[in-house]
């Protein structure tokens, strides 16, 4: 797990904007391997893109579709039974 602030410090770490897409690389050091400075292996470039936060209205509309259509059938349920006592 890497944590930096996302705004960035200056020009060494440049800032992170969620929904961008951002380059990023990694080197690796395998110590048991004798792995030390520059003796070490690199990713290739991947591109990086953090999600930004979802708005309250993402889980607000489909709760609000269900309960409308759980309505819905409850009352159509109801009419059919009164239905059926009429005949």
């Amino acid at each position: 797990m890497f944590r930096r602030p996302l705004d960035g410090i200056g020009k060494t770490m440049p800032a992170i904007a969620p929904g961008r897409f951002i380059p990023i690389a990694f080197a690796n050091w395998d110590g048991s391997n004798g792995e030390r400075g520059s003796r070490h292996t690199l990713t290739g470039w991947n591109w990086l893109l953090l999600r930004e936060e979802p708005r309250a209205t993402l889980w607000l509309y489909p709760a609000l579709a269900f309960i409308a259509l759980a309505a819905g059938q409850w009352a159509l349920a109801r009419a059919l039974r009164r239905g059926e006592r009429d005949v």
